[in-house]
């Protein structure tokens, strides 16, 4: 499901240090769930019945479905704004620059704000 690369094509540009840093501490989290889910469907398998075990399973791929669409929509918004930084940066735009250092930095937000919405409802 994680991508272990995760846009390593992108670390180049002028947001290269804004990317990265909002980078790691999404796909972080992204790391931190997925391992919550492997403990969920790993811990005492053989001590619950089926029942029980096939509605945690149906819960962690419903987490996992949610938690790609966070991953792919904060994967676009990055994608777009290290593309509008570079056009920028060719313009002489610094603020063109800066506005998209923004974005990257309300995308690596919104995903983790998403992402905790995702741990608090379970």
């Amino acid at each position: 499901m994680l991508d272990p690369q995760h846009g390593d094509d992108l670390t180049y540009g002028p947001l290269h240090q804004g990317v990265r840093g909002a980078r790691e501490s999404v796909y972080g989290r992204l790391a931190g769930l997925w391992q919550a889910r492997r403990r969920v469907t790993g811990a005492d398998c053989d001590m619950r019945d089926a029942r029980t075990l096939l509605v945690d399973v149906e819960n962690v791929l419903l987490e996992a479905g949610a938690t790609a669409g966070i991953e792919q929509a904060y994967a676009r918004a990055q994608r777009r704004a290290m593309a509008a930084a570079v056009v920028a940066q060719i313009r002489g735009d610094e603020l063109g620059v800066d506005a998209q250092r923004d974005a990257v930095q309300r995308a690596a937000t919104d995903a983790l704000h998403a992402l905790l919405m995702l741990l608090t409802d379970r």
